[in-house]
């Protein structure tokens, strides 16, 4: 995100105008790759099988 930031302007400290600009390029390219991280993460998640005994709490084998 640094090096949007600075690409975009960042780096000219007397100059608000293009201070503010950077640092929102840097913004909205995390939005970006945060919007793609929710994305693979939707599509590579499985979701819990359908059937079976699920949330049945297991049976202990008690040894005498």
């Amino acid at each position: 995100m640094t090096a949007i930031a600075t690409s975009q302007g960042a780096d000219k400290l007397g100059d608000l105008p293009s201070l503010t600009g950077g640092f929102q390029a840097a913004f909205i390219g995390a939005a970006v790759v945060a919007l793609a991280g929710a994305g693979l993460a939707l599509v590579t998640l499985r979701t819990p099988a359908v059937g079976g005994k699920t949330g049945e709490p297991a049976k202990e084998r008690i040894q005498a």
